[in-house]
């Protein structure tokens, strides 16, 4: 016969063994994190120093970006991110770390893609697989495939003018989502760039099912880069064009719409600014026909706009993690020597808002690219520095200018006054100080956002030209 009070009391007892064993355990791995574990003498958030689920929730909640800002403020330029992660605020760090050929990328960025069984030119570890990847993917980006292309891209971008001059014919202008708009023609260039074919997603809104999508892999990218325990394999095809193409698609297609965005919201909250680069684009042309990239090339003033722009609202605001190569010398970052297991990174939104270089950081000011534009190129990284920095750098640029001047040669616009700011305060920056007069990134890897609205006005009779456009798709 089974002695029940017996019974009770060895589970009891067992149940407090385990408990006691559990609180010491969690003890000791508290103690050692905090006072022993080598990178315990970085200040940095208690919660950080325990789990990568610190930077896991603020990527969840997509404002990593300004939450790693906001410990730079706190505990200084070195923070303890993680268990075994410091990210950087220096123009120091920026260099020892992305221009070493002794750093390469942790094995967390084989989440970004999904999970591919082959490295891609984003997510290679190895140099030489790196420098392989690169060449290939180089082929398309270079400044000669840029001219051969560059047609192509400005039918795109001319049938985007088209779009919004239509969008004046009403009776009352439809306001335009810069955001979206931006979104739609970048895809649709980075579509006939990589792979030849027109995605027809400016034109055809039953092909844009793909964007919400991406905007997913995006977000979960992001969770599984800072938090690798939340990720999983999910088997998919590993042929290297299937792999490239998931990374080049929306590599190419989906960073510059915050820069033309980003650049159209700055435009419209600032007057002075608008009108100069208004002269500058209306003086250097004669119709919008001779608005090319070798024409653009004295257009310093578009340059500033949209690299201020970029410094203020990055396409990718997040950190580029990094870990060094195992060698027998010490690997040292802006002065630290950093220990074997540790994994380094720059805040990109930290650092283009790091007051040091760029004085009154959240506002928009030209003069700092016209003025003093040596110092602050050194802390500008919107496409990343170093060999491991964008390769579509060119294309990008290339872009967003087209946008821009023919934007600005054919029509005015003003900013429509919508009622997202609740929202706005709600999931982006938790410093209420940041929010006048910027525009609001979400750190979903790439950077999601939305608007600015905008409202258009054809100038005089320079649209007419617009009527005699072929229509193309």
């Amino acid at each position: 016969m089974i002695d029940v009070t017996h019974l009770g009391s060895q589970v009891l007892a067992a149940a407090w063994y385990g408990f006691v064993a559990v609180i010491s355990y969690l003890s000791l791995y508290v103690a050692y994190q905090t006072l022993f574990h080598p990178l315990s003498r970085y200040p940095g958030p208690f919660v950080a120093k325990l789990s990568d689920a610190y930077s896991g929730y603020h990527a969840f909640k997509r404002q990593l970006h300004t939450t790693t800002r906001q410990s730079h403020l706190k505990y200084g330029n070195v923070v303890r991110q993680g268990p075994n992660k410091l990210v950087f605020n220096s123009v120091g760090a920026l260099q020892d770390i992305y221009r070493n050929d002794r750093t390469t990328k942790p094995k967390e960025y084989s989440a970004i893609g999904p999970r591919l069984k082959i490295p891609t030119i984003f997510t290679a570890r190895d140099r030489q697989v790196h420098r392989a990847r690169r060449q290939l993917i180089g082929r398309a980006l270079s400044d000669r495939s840029m001219r051969l292309f560059e047609p192509a891209m400005l039918d795109q971008i001319d049938l985007l003018v088209r779009l919004i001059y239509h969008s004046t014919q009403g009776s009352q202008p439809t306001a335009i989502n810069m955001t979206e708009r931006a979104r739609l023609v970048g895809f649709d260039i980075a579509g006939l760039l990589g792979f030849g074919y027109n995605l027809n997603l400016q034109t055809r809104e039953e092909n844009r099912l793909v964007l919400p999508m991406l905007e997913a892999g995006f977000f979960w990218s992001g969770i599984f880069l800072h938090w690798p325990l939340t990720h999983a394999s999910d088997g998919i095809r590993s042929s290297e064009l299937w792999a490239e193409a998931t990374v080049f698609l929306p590599a190419a297609g989906d960073t510059t719409k915050t820069a033309v965005a980003a650049t159209f919201f700055y435009l419209s909250q600032n007057a002075q600014c608008y009108q100069k680069l208004a002269n500058e684009i209306r003086s250097s042309f004669t119709n919008g026909s001779e608005i090319r990239g070798p024409t653009m090339v004295g257009c310093q003033y578009l340059r500033a706009c949209i690299d201020e722009a970029m410094r203020m609202s990055p396409p990718v605001a997040g950190i580029l993690w990094r870990e060094a190569y195992p060698s027998e010398q010490p690997f040292t970052v802006d002065g630290h020597v950093i220990p074997p297991g540790t994994t380094v990174g720059v805040n990109i939104y930290s650092i283009h808002h790091n007051e040091e270089y760029f004085p009154d950081s959240f506002t928009y000011r030209l003069e700092r690219w016209i003025d003093d534009e040596r110092t602050v190129r050194d802390a500008f990284a919107p496409f990343s520095v170093g060999q491991r920095g964008c390769a579509g750098k060119t294309m990008a640029y290339l872009e967003i200018s087209l946008v821009v001047a023919k934007i600005m040669w054919y029509f005015d616009f003003r900013a429509v006054p919508r009622s997202g700011e609740a929202q706005a305060r709600k999931t982006g920056t938790t410093d209420e100080s940041e929010l006048d007069g910027v525009f609001k990134l979400l750190d979903n890897f790439t950077s999601s956002h939305d608007g600015p609205h905008l409202e258009f006005q054809p100038r005089g009779e320079y649209c007419k030209e617009l009527d005699d456009m072929p229509e193309k798709s």
